[in-house]
């Protein structure tokens, strides 16, 4: 695994988020050549509880990265119907590893 594309949306459960995020932080210390990168559809995201992150960049493909995160949150039930997340979502189809909360 080289690069790893950590998605974020609104209504995620951010300890999900950076449960994962910690583990491949101390990966990175072993295997400083992993390049992380945080994907989201939206500039900012906000949890259930109204805490709002800057995502940094908005990325409309997937594709590219050998390994995908999304967490979880009940965001995911109203995600699941979304055509266009979906779709987006959809653009990691090659990745290696998918991985999720």
């Amino acid at each position: 695994m080289k690069n790893l594309a950590l998605v974020m949306f609104s209504g995620q459960t951010y300890l999900d988020f950076v449960g994962f995020y910690d583990c491949m932080l101390r990966l990175k210390a072993v295997r400083p050549q992993l390049e992380m990168r945080f994907c989201s559809r939206e500039r900012q995201v906000s949890d259930s509880g109204g805490l709002t992150i800057d995502a940094g960049e908005t990325t409309t493909d997937l594709g590219g990265f050998d390994a995908v995160f999304v967490p979880g949150g009940m965001a995911t039930r109203r995600l699941k119907d979304d055509a266009s997340f979906i779709s987006w979502l959809a653009t990691a189809r090659d990745a290696k590893y998918k991985f999720s909360v």
